[in-house]
């Protein structure tokens, strides 16, 4: 490592700098797709007056076997970054 010279490493902490903000980036992405499904969600079951826990109990494993048909068990993965609060879809259902 001594051999090499000072602009490898200048090289290589630029890259490293621009890897890091594109990783920030989609997880930040990620995460924010999977917060707004799970609050269509909770919407769309407060909308219907369904049972807040239908949404654990039943539409994340129906949402899990259709990607996975659809698509593969990789895609499958990402719905597990979607959550379905019992606590925030009753408080949809009772407006507060």
């Amino acid at each position: 490592m001594k051999e090499k010279p000072t602009d490898f490493f200048r090289r290589k902490y630029i890259e490293l700098g621009k890897v890091q903000k594109c990783i920030s980036y989609h997880s930040k992405a990620v995460n924010e797709k999977a917060l707004m499904a799970s609050y269509l969600v909770s919407y769309r079951i407060a909308e219907a007056g369904e049972a807040h826990t239908v949404a654990g109990n039943f539409i994340k494993l129906c949402v899990k076997d259709i990607i996975e048909y659809m698509f593969d068990e990789n895609a499958v993965k990402v719905t597990d970054t979607i959550h379905f609060p019992n606590d925030t879809i009753s408080c949809v259902e009772s407006g507060t």
